[in-house]
C-alpha cells in the first residue's frame, strides 16, 4: 500500500529505465538518481522492482542490485491481468 488505499502489484522497468538498479550511477543535471528512492519503496512497501530481463541482459554488465530482480513479460503480463489500472512511465 502506498497511499490513499492504492495498491502497487510492483514497478516493472525496460529499455533505458533498468539503470536504476545501477546504484551509484552518474546521472545529467536534469535526470535525478532514484536509485535509492526505489529501493526504499521497496524495502518499505515490500513492492517487487522489476527489470525486463531482455534489457537487463544488454545493458548491465553485472547483476542488479539487491533488490531488483529480471523478469519476462510473462510475469509482467499476469501482473497486469491482476491490477485494475496500469501506470506507465
Amino acid at each position: 500500500m502506498v497511499a490513499d488505499g492504492l495498491e502497487v502489484a510492483a514497478v516493472f522497468f525496460r529499455e533505458e529505465g533498468i539503470y536504476q538498479a545501477v546504484g551509484g550511477r552518474a546521472v545529467d543535471g536534469g535526470t535525478p538518481g532514484l536509485h535509492e528512492g526505489w529501493l526504499a519503496l521497496h524495502r518499505e512497501q515490500g513492492i517487487p522492482l522489476l527489470l525486463c530481463s531482455s534489457a537487463a541482459q544488454r545493458r548491465l554488465p553485472e547483476p542488479p542490485a539487491d533488490g531488483f530482480r529480471e523478469t519476462g513479460l510473462a510475469e509482467v503480463l499476469e501482473l497486469t491481468l491482476a491490477c485494475d489500472r496500469v501506470v506507465s512511465f
